[in-house]
């Protein structure tokens, strides 16, 4: 059984993993309501997709992010912007059990689509938008990354949020600054000052308003220092 896990293992990490600016595959996926899809065909729209699995017993994985894309959606207004959860365990998570699930939380089909497909092509998908760590189904279930994945309207990867601490606002304003929506002020700072804090190396986690003020701080001490020493008295030679 060991040596089966590790050649399951090295097989799956032949999977290329997709990048920014990559494409996503037109893999064949079914939704919610028995439905034939693609993250292809929802190109022109953003799309923002993220993974769970129904049986999910952790109130602080899945549940927690079917809560927050709840949320999400009914944000959504006007934008041109799309949810797709994609299930890690398409042996079990039937169209009617996503759909089961999806009402739990007042998924509107119209804007979110819970998606299943057939096992080989939903592993290929969630191990190319990098679930790093998807394992087989044990009695513990699945370990995952709780990641979220932007793809623009091209359906190119514009953006991957990682771990679980991102908000429903802050995922809904990336998805919107990609779809040209208007994005309210503060949050685009905390994002901006995300952004370049991941540039310098920072990581790429959730920035929260305390954050945001101690980086503001930080600069606008760093400009009154400047400016105290550039008109400080000079003291006679």
């Amino acid at each position: 059984m060991i040596a089966l896990a590790v050649l399951d293992v090295a097989l799956r990490a032949f999977v290329p993993t997709l990048a920014i600016g990559d494409s996503v595959p037109p893999l064949p996926l079914v939704d919610q309501d028995g439905r034939n899809f693609s993250l292809a065909d929802l190109r022109g729209d953003v799309v923002v997709v993220t993974f769970l699995y129904t049986s999910c017993g952790d109130v602080k994985e899945c549940p927690l992010i079917a809560a927050k894309f709840g949320r999400i959606q009914h944000a959504i207004g006007d934008a041109p912007i799309r949810l797709v959860a994609l299930t890690l365990d398409p042996q079990h998570d039937t169209p009617a059990r996503l759909r089961a699930f999806g009402a739990i939380y007042g998924a509107d089909t119209s804007r979110w689509k819970l998606a299943t497909g057939a096992p080989a092509v939903v592993e290929e998908l969630d191990a190319r938008l990098g679930v790093t760590s998807l394992t087989r189904r044990s009695t513990q279930g699945f370990a995952h990354d709780d990641a979220a994945v932007v793809l623009d309207r091209s359906g190119r990867i514009a953006k991957i949020v990682p771990g679980n601490q991102w908000t429903p606002d802050d995922l809904l304003a990336v998805a919107r600054s990609y779809a040209g929506a208007p994005v309210d002020a503060w949050t685009g700072l905390r994002l901006w000052l995300a952004g370049a804090a991941e540039r310098c190396g920072g990581g790429g986690g959730a920035f929260t308003t305390a954050g945001a003020l101690a980086t503001l701080a930080l600069i606008f001490g760093a400009i009154a220092f400047a400016f105290s020493r550039a008109f400080a008295p000079r003291g006679e030679g």
